[in-house]
């Protein structure tokens, strides 16, 4: 479902910001994001943007980020043997402020078919737009629990066989 992939270097710089409320599309609550720059062995600079209050990792620090769909999950930090799963730490929310719009909406769309077509069609629409916010709600709630447990696994991986190697200290 997910393919991860690994960033491994030396933090150059970790900077938080704090976010704004998310609006009615926008699915990332997270009240706190931090800009971490890492310098790779090949002395290319990568930017990664993680949505979390957790950051176990600050400038000098070897470190290897867990990625998936562009997006950093888990972390592994050598130095100070620290890990974190980012998607555990901060899990999205499995209710959303646009679920309570839907079934408006499904509501009203069904009223007016029904109005113009037959009174059958709310046998179909009002269970749909009852079923709507449950459905999204479990299927969310799964979904995350499955990506947990496979950064999880990617974590342990990382850790086991020593994917991130510390750098040689700057003379």
């Amino acid at each position: 479902m997910y393919e991860f992939t690994t960033i491994s270097g030396r933090v150059i710089e970790a900077r938080r910001y704090m976010n704004r409320w998310p609006r009615l599309n926008e699915p990332d609550p997270a009240q706190e994001r931090w800009e971490v720059w890492i310098s790779e062995r090949s002395t290319s600079e990568v930017k990664l943007t993680v949505a979390s209050r957790i950051m176990p990792a600050r400038c000098g620090h070897s470190v290897t980020f867990v990625v998936a769909d562009d997006r950093p999950v888990g972390m592994v930090n050598l130095t100070i043997g620290a890990s974190v799963n980012f998607t555990r730490a901060d899990p999205m929310p499995v209710l959303q402020s646009r679920d309570v719009i839907w079934p408006v909406f499904m509501s009203l769309g069904g009223l007016m078919l029904a109005a113009f077509t037959s009174p059958l069609v709310l046998l179909v629409a009002v269970p749909l737009a009852v079923l709507y916010v449950p459905i999204s709600v479990v299927a969310r709630w799964l979904v995350r629990g499955r990506l947990q447990s496979q950064v999880d696994a990617r974590l342990c991986q990382v850790r086991t066989e020593d994917v991130v190697r510390p750098f040689p200290k700057r003379s």
